[in-house]
């Protein structure tokens, strides 16, 4: 019989681990082109939690809170990581521009409860230390140390009509200045 030589045999091993080598790095770089973790916006900001399409502009009463609730989606590598998260929403002028709308986090900034409208007395409550907030999220009284946090609001055209689209950020906790957290 005849066999082929040791230094065949370890040739073709070592291209054989060398080319394997060479396509997994190619196809990884090819994914991440493809697939990025993380989509980076114009200024170069990594944007952690894209833009939710939040409801229809012509929905909402003028100096009414409405809470809804958003699923915020973000993939961690290969994973797609969900959660559920409401947004007090506020028509605050009469256009249709995101300058008549106020969107705001639930969260309270003193410990991180939810806060709740009570709308007969016009403010936000905090359950937890009895933390009060004007409809514009401006501290009233409590022990937090600073308003509700704001979150962006932008105004797009969606299945044919205006829509208001938040952009949703945690904040640092118990602070008196409004921190964006890090992701």
């Amino acid at each position: 019989m005849n066999q082929p030589d040791n230094n065949d045999r370890r040739e073709f091993l070592r291209v054989c681990v060398i080319g394997g080598a060479a396509l997994l790095g190619a196809g990884a770089s090819a994914w991440a082109v493809v697939n990025p973790a993380n989509a980076a916006d114009s200024s170069g900001a990594v944007e952690t939690l894209p833009l939710v399409p939040v409801l229809r502009l012509s929905a909402l009463e003028k100096n009414k809170p409405l809470a809804l609730e958003v699923t915020l989606s973000r993939r961690q590598g290969w994973r797609m990581q969900s959660r559920r998260q409401h947004v007090f929403i506020v028509r605050t002028g009469d256009g249709g521009t995101d300058k008549d709308f106020l969107a705001l986090s639930p969260v309270c900034p003193h410990k991180g409860c939810s806060v709740q409208a009570h709308e007969k007395d016009q403010r936000f409550v905090c359950p937890c230390h009895d933390a009060q907030f004007g409809f514009d999220g401006e501290l009233k009284e409590g022990p937090a140390q600073r308003g509700l946090d704001p979150l962006t609001l932008t105004v797009r055209e969606h299945e044919g009509a205006d829509w208001l689209f938040v952009t949703w950020q945690d904040f640092v906790l118990d602070t008196s200045e409004r921190t964006p957290r890090q992701a």
